[in-house]
Protein backbone atom coordinates (compact mmCIF):
# COMPACT_ATOMS: atom_id res chain seq x y z
CA UNK A 1 0.00 0.00 0.00
CA UNK A 2 2.82 2.41 0.86
CA UNK A 3 4.42 2.02 -2.56
CA UNK A 4 1.08 2.69 -4.28
CA UNK A 5 0.37 5.78 -2.18
CA UNK A 6 3.89 7.11 -2.83
CA UNK A 7 3.41 6.64 -6.57
CA UNK A 8 -0.17 7.95 -6.70
CA UNK A 9 0.62 11.12 -4.76
CA UNK A 10 4.19 11.67 -6.00
CA UNK A 11 5.68 11.30 -2.52
CA UNK A 12 9.32 10.63 -1.75
CA UNK A 13 9.20 9.00 1.71
CA UNK A 14 7.32 6.24 3.47
CA UNK A 15 6.39 8.62 6.32
CA UNK A 16 4.64 10.97 3.88
CA UNK A 17 2.77 8.00 2.38
CA UNK A 18 1.76 6.96 5.91
CA UNK A 19 0.39 10.46 6.52
CA UNK A 20 -1.72 10.31 3.35
CA UNK A 21 -3.12 6.92 4.32
CA UNK A 22 -3.77 8.22 7.81
CA UNK A 23 -5.59 11.22 6.38
CA UNK A 24 -7.98 9.00 4.47
CA UNK A 25 -8.67 6.69 7.40
CA UNK A 26 -9.15 9.68 9.67
CA UNK A 27 -11.51 11.29 7.18
CA UNK A 28 -13.58 8.12 7.12
CA UNK A 29 -13.76 8.25 10.87
CA UNK A 30 -14.61 11.93 11.17
CA UNK A 31 -17.22 11.71 8.46
CA UNK A 32 -18.87 8.72 10.07
CA UNK A 33 -19.21 7.28 13.50
CA UNK A 34 -19.08 10.08 16.08
CA UNK A 35 -21.17 12.62 14.20
CA UNK A 36 -23.62 10.56 12.19
CA UNK A 37 -26.54 11.38 14.50
CA UNK A 38 -25.81 15.13 14.32
CA UNK A 39 -25.29 15.09 10.58
CA UNK A 40 -28.53 13.26 9.97
CA UNK A 41 -30.37 16.03 11.81
CA UNK A 42 -28.62 18.62 9.63
CA UNK A 43 -29.24 17.11 6.23
CA UNK A 44 -27.74 13.64 6.08
CA UNK A 45 -29.71 11.12 4.08
CA UNK A 46 -28.82 8.28 6.49
CA UNK A 47 -26.28 7.66 9.23
CA UNK A 48 -22.93 8.19 7.51
CA UNK A 49 -21.22 5.03 8.72
CA UNK A 50 -24.10 2.92 7.49
CA UNK A 51 -24.15 4.66 4.10
CA UNK A 52 -20.42 4.08 3.65
CA UNK A 53 -20.81 0.45 4.64
CA UNK A 54 -23.90 -0.18 2.50
CA UNK A 55 -22.31 1.60 -0.49
CA UNK A 56 -19.20 -0.58 -0.16
CA UNK A 57 -16.93 2.42 0.45
CA UNK A 58 -15.68 0.71 3.59
CA UNK A 59 -16.21 -2.46 5.58
CA UNK A 60 -16.94 -2.77 9.28
CA UNK A 61 -13.31 -3.79 9.69
CA UNK A 62 -12.21 -0.57 7.89
CA UNK A 63 -14.15 1.50 10.41
CA UNK A 64 -12.74 -0.43 13.34
CA UNK A 65 -9.20 -0.08 12.01
CA UNK A 66 -9.71 3.62 11.28
CA UNK A 67 -10.90 4.24 14.83
CA UNK A 68 -8.15 2.13 16.33
CA UNK A 69 -5.29 3.44 14.22
CA UNK A 70 -6.22 7.10 14.18
CA UNK A 71 -8.41 8.12 17.07
CA UNK A 72 -5.81 7.06 19.60
CA UNK A 73 -3.17 9.02 17.72
CA UNK A 74 -5.39 12.05 17.38
CA UNK A 75 -6.83 12.32 20.84
CA UNK A 76 -3.53 11.98 22.66
CA UNK A 77 -1.66 14.67 20.69
CA UNK A 78 -3.90 17.14 18.87
CA UNK A 79 -7.48 18.09 18.04
CA UNK A 80 -9.36 17.58 14.78
CA UNK A 81 -8.25 20.69 12.91
CA UNK A 82 -4.55 20.49 13.77
CA UNK A 83 -4.75 16.78 12.86
CA UNK A 84 -5.92 17.78 9.38
CA UNK A 85 -3.11 20.35 9.21
CA UNK A 86 -0.60 17.62 10.08
CA UNK A 87 -1.96 14.99 7.73
CA UNK A 88 -2.79 17.14 4.73
CA UNK A 89 -5.74 19.51 4.36
CA UNK A 90 -6.13 18.88 0.57
CA UNK A 91 -6.66 15.15 1.16
CA UNK A 92 -9.64 15.88 3.40
CA UNK A 93 -10.98 18.38 0.89
CA UNK A 94 -10.79 15.80 -1.92
CA UNK A 95 -12.47 13.15 0.19
CA UNK A 96 -15.28 15.52 1.17
CA UNK A 97 -15.74 16.62 -2.43
CA UNK A 98 -16.07 13.00 -3.57
CA UNK A 99 -18.18 11.64 -0.71
CA UNK A 100 -20.52 14.48 0.26
CA UNK A 101 -22.74 14.19 -2.86
CA UNK A 102 -23.43 10.58 -1.85
CA UNK A 103 -23.92 11.23 1.84
CA UNK A 104 -25.42 14.67 2.26
CA UNK A 105 -28.34 16.72 0.98
CA UNK A 106 -25.87 19.60 0.58
CA UNK A 107 -22.93 18.22 -1.44
CA UNK A 108 -20.79 21.38 -1.17
CA UNK A 109 -17.47 21.11 0.61
CA UNK A 110 -17.57 23.24 3.79
CA UNK A 111 -16.39 26.78 3.02
CA UNK A 112 -13.76 26.79 5.78
CA UNK A 113 -11.74 23.94 4.26
CA UNK A 114 -12.53 25.03 0.70
CA UNK A 115 -11.02 28.48 1.34
CA UNK A 116 -7.86 27.00 2.82
CA UNK A 117 -7.34 24.69 -0.16
CA UNK A 118 -8.09 27.48 -2.68
CA UNK A 119 -5.38 29.57 -1.02
CA UNK A 120 -2.94 26.62 -1.40
CA UNK A 121 -3.12 25.76 2.29
CA UNK A 122 -1.56 22.39 3.04
CA UNK A 123 -1.35 22.62 6.81
CA UNK A 124 2.09 22.30 8.35
CA UNK A 125 3.56 21.38 4.96
CA UNK A 126 3.51 25.08 4.02
CA UNK A 127 2.47 26.68 7.34
CA UNK A 128 -1.01 27.48 5.95
CA UNK A 129 -3.92 25.59 7.45
CA UNK A 130 -6.65 25.74 10.04
CA UNK A 131 -4.13 26.89 12.65
CA UNK A 132 -1.62 29.74 12.33
CA UNK A 133 2.02 28.68 12.13
CA UNK A 134 5.36 30.33 11.70
CA UNK A 135 7.59 28.25 9.41
CA UNK A 136 9.66 27.21 12.45
CA UNK A 137 6.55 26.21 14.37
CA UNK A 138 5.16 24.20 11.42
CA UNK A 139 8.45 22.31 11.11
CA UNK A 140 8.46 21.57 14.83
CA UNK A 141 4.86 20.31 14.67
CA UNK A 142 5.80 18.01 11.79
CA UNK A 143 8.85 16.67 13.65
CA UNK A 144 6.83 16.20 16.85
CA UNK A 145 4.06 14.41 14.97
CA UNK A 146 6.52 12.06 13.27
CA UNK A 147 8.22 11.22 16.58
CA UNK A 148 4.87 10.76 18.29
CA UNK A 149 3.55 8.52 15.49
CA UNK A 150 6.42 6.07 15.87
CA UNK A 151 6.06 6.04 19.66
CA UNK A 152 2.29 5.49 19.65
CA UNK A 153 2.61 2.83 16.93
CA UNK A 154 5.00 0.85 19.16
CA UNK A 155 2.40 0.94 21.91
CA UNK A 156 -0.41 -0.06 19.53
CA UNK A 157 1.60 -3.07 18.33
CA UNK A 158 1.65 -4.38 21.89
CA UNK A 159 -2.16 -4.63 21.62
CA UNK A 160 -2.95 -5.91 18.10
CA UNK A 161 -6.39 -5.79 16.57
CA UNK A 162 -6.95 -9.46 17.40
CA UNK A 163 -5.53 -9.30 20.94
CA UNK A 164 -8.51 -11.05 22.53
CA UNK A 165 -8.55 -13.81 19.92
CA UNK A 166 -4.85 -14.41 20.55
CA UNK A 167 -5.42 -14.55 24.29
CA UNK A 168 -8.29 -17.00 23.80
CA UNK A 169 -6.10 -19.30 21.69
CA UNK A 170 -3.29 -19.11 24.22
CA UNK A 171 -5.55 -19.85 27.19
CA UNK A 172 -5.68 -23.37 28.49
CA UNK A 173 -8.95 -25.23 27.74
CA UNK A 174 -9.77 -25.28 31.47
CA UNK A 175 -9.65 -21.45 31.52
CA UNK A 176 -12.43 -21.12 28.95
Amino acid sequence: MTAYVKLAFGLDTDSKAFLVTTAFYTAYFFLTLPSSWVLEKTGMKKGTAMVLKESSYASIENFDHACRNNTGYLMTLVGVFRWMDLTGVPAYHTLMKDLLPTLNNNPAVPQLIDNIVREDGRGVANAKGFCNYTPKEAKLWEETFTEFSYEIRKLALKYPYDVVERKMKAAAPADL
